[in-house]
Formats: structure tokens, sequence, C-alpha cells
């Protein structure tokens, strides 16, 4: 937000309050949720009006990076309007009705190599499989989201290559962001690995 970017966090039952396996529970009704949110922010009277429907970005962290991952490449959540999506911690979930197609839309993985909630190798998989440009941060001395920090020494590296890529994808200087995100990627203790 700092950046310019309108950020909306919504607080998602069985998410907000750390309630453990009633979050599991109710990761298949996320995406629908979250298709709410955005229909919310960009339509009608309550729209906010600096929010862009063209320029839509899906981030989340651990379930949250499933449902995004879900919105952009599985068949049960697709929505047209997300133009990239940024995983942090995540992997591909199991959705009901859903398989995993690749997809059209640009992603970055962030992990953690020390993940011991959600294994760094959840992202290391999907990275192969979906997004058509795929980008994925590894941080090499990372757990399941202490790097989402301000304190964390590899905090500023995860913080410029997200701003990198938002600017690679969404923003009105793709060459640019890019080569941020390598700069970024190649930060003391973090990795950056490329696909298509």
């Amino acid at each position: 937000a700092a950046e310019g970017h309108v950020v909306v966090a919504p607080a998602l039952p069985g998410s907000s309050d750390n309630a453990g396996v009633a979050a599991l529970l109710a990761l298949p009704f996320q995406p629908g949720r979250v298709r709410q949110v955005i229909e919310g922010v960009t339509e009608g009277r309550d729209a906010i009006p600096a929010a862009d429907p063209e320029r839509v970005v899906i981030a989340g962290h651990s379930l949250g990076a499933m449902t995004a991952l879900a919105m952009a490449y599985n068949t049960c959540c697709v929505d047209r309007r997300v133009d990239a999506v940024v995983s942090i911690a995540g992997q591909l979930a199991t959705f009901p009705g859903g398989v995993w197609n690749t997809g059209t839309v640009p992603v970055l993985f962030v992990h953690g190599r020390a993940d011991q909630t959600v294994a760094y190798t959840g992202s290391g998989e999907a990275f192969q499989e979906v997004g058509t440009s795929a980008y994925l941060l590894t941080v090499e001395a990372g757990d399941h989201g202490g790097y989402l920090g301000g304190d964390d020494d590899h905090y500023p590296a995860v913080r410029d290559s997200v701003l990198a890529f938002l600017l690679s994808t969404v923003g009105d200087q793709p060459r640019a962001g890019l080569s941020d995100l390598a700069v970024a990627g190649g930060s003391a203790g973090i990795r950056l690995t490329t696909r298509g």
C-alpha cells in the first residue's frame, strides 16, 4: 500500500482466527469468498474508486496462497479477473470438483527452505506446473513466514521482489520490474529461479 497499490486483506473465516482444522475445512470455500471481495471492491456503490478491476493480483500466505493459486489455475475456482498471483508458503491443494491447469497468469512463489508447516517442495512442485511465467523466490534459511516480518534480515529482499513482480505484471514498467526482481532475487540468503 505504501507503494501506491490498493491492498485489501479480508479476514476469512477459519484462517484469521487461527482455528487449525477449521481453516483446512474452510479452504474449499475461500475462493468464492475472495471472489465476493473482488466484486465488493471493484463494483457497485461501495467500490473503492482507486481499485482497478483490470489489475487484480491475488496474494496469500499458506492457506491463503493455496486459495490464490486455485483462483488462477484450478478449474473449480478460476476467476478471469486475476492478472497475477503471489503465493507465499503455499502448494497446490485439493479442491472438490477441480483439476489444476497451467493457466496463463504469471506467478511469484515465495517460500522458506526450512518451512516445517508447508514443505518447500510444495512451491517447488507448483512452480513446475502452473503459470506461463513463473518465479520462485527461495529464502534459504526461511521458515513458514518469519521473512514477512519487518525485523527479519530477508524481509527487504522479499518485499522488493514482490513489488518488482507487481511492477512487471500489473504495473506500467514490465522490463524494469523484471530487472528489479532479478536484483532483489540475488540478495544474500535469497535465490530466484525463473521459468517461462
